[in-house]
């Protein structure tokens, strides 16, 4: 499942609220929106990501460490300058590693 920083969570759900809610409608959630509901209850995901930007890669685009205290404190983006988003006014950026060690571990010489 894809790794989401949310706020605003609603009180703790389990899987006993949830199967009897099932029973009560008469069907059966798949097991991944259960999954989902379990993490999630009634979260909204931040529009902002804050990050800071420590290195610039041979085509000006920036690398990006995330600031924000939640479970994807620590990732690394990479911030892609040719792909402006003009409705939000922010450059797009991709999450490329869950860490900065895994960011390193991950570098070759050419």
């Amino acid at each position: 499942m894809k790794d989401l920083c949310l706020h605003g969570l609603d009180e703790d759900l389990t899987i006993g609220k949830i199967e009897g809610f099932e029973n009560e409608i008469g069907m059966v959630f798949p097991q991944c929106f259960k999954d989902f509901y379990l993490k999630a209850n009634g979260g909204y995901p931040q529009s902002d990501i804050y990050t800071a930007p420590f290195a610039i890669t041979s085509f000006g685009n920036l690398l990006l460490i995330r600031l924000e205290e939640c479970e994807l404190y620590g990732s690394i983006y990479f911030s892609n300058h040719d792909l402006f988003d003009e409705e939000n006014h922010q450059f797009t950026i991709s999450k490329i590693c869950d860490s900065f060690e895994e960011f390193i571990s991950q570098l070759e010489e050419e």
